[in-house]
């Protein structure tokens, strides 16, 4: 079976989130970032748990799913954080009020770039054969597309928004699932946890049938077309 990984966004829904969460100029300073850290210690969780939005919540229901049925390690999970980087499921977090929806391209790039999401990336990716990225646009920005650690046993899969496939690279091994109004409407979903619904049913679907993870590394659009009878098609 191949080796997959689950690439997600931070969400702003925290488990906690107190008024003296970290701030941006916080991982700035080393210092001030030590000294809050001590304050801040008893809200500190492992990054899966901290996150409490919908994408979040429902691509770990189907994390879950595959995990029971399969083992722990048929899929990891790593966080895109605006405020820690690229960082595993496990890894400790404290709260933070920073996000790159926020931001400018160019405040994008910076934070990107302090935060070694690129690097950090292409050292992750060659022990995996299968990767999923679940991001919206400004996430998506973070990763300073394309990848050179890239090789031909590889499928990188970015199940996205229509306007931001333009960021995914045309050739192979990308391989981009656009998402629109139309998808929400028809999976009765809303479209910011789109996403991670879709995952979710699809990792239900590779319970049922272990064979469709095989299906989905040889032909990456069968992920979408897997989960047709889910739609509810008001032109049907």
């Amino acid at each position: 079976m191949q080796r997959i990984l689950l690439i997600t966004a931070c969400t702003g829904s925290k488990t906690y989130r107190p008024d003296d969460a970290l701030r941006k100029e916080d991982f700035l300073d080393a210092e001030r970032f030590k000294e809050k850290s001590k304050k801040l210690n008893p809200y500190l969780l492992p990054a899966g748990k901290m996150y409490t939005g919908a994408q979040h919540l429902r691509l770990n229901e189907g994390v879950l799913a595959l995990r029971e049925k399969y083992g722990n390690d048929i899929v990891d999970v790593y966080i895109i954080s605006a405020g820690y980087g690229l960082i595993s499921e496990n890894y400790p977090v404290l709260p933070y009020e920073i996000t790159f929806n926020k931001m400018k391209k160019g405040e994008i790039v910076q934070w990107t770039q302090f935060l070694e999401i690129h690097k950090k990336m292409e050292e992750l990716l060659p022990y995996y054969d299968l990767v999923f990225f679940l991001l919206g646009e400004k996430y998506l920005q973070t990763l300073q597309l394309p990848f050179a650690q890239v090789n031909g046993k590889q499928r990188l899969v970015f199940i996205c928004s229509n306007s931001s496939q333009r960021l995914i690279p045309q050739e192979f091994p990308y391989y981009a699932i656009p998402l629109g109004p139309d998808d929400a409407r028809e999976f009765c979903y809303g479209l910011v946890g789109l996403k991670g619904q879709l995952f979710k049913l699809f990792a239900h679907e590779a319970v049922k049938d272990r064979d469709l993870l095989e299906e989905v590394y040889s032909a990456p659009q069968r992920f979408i077309t897997c989960l047709e009878p889910y739609r509810h098609n008001s032109h049907a």
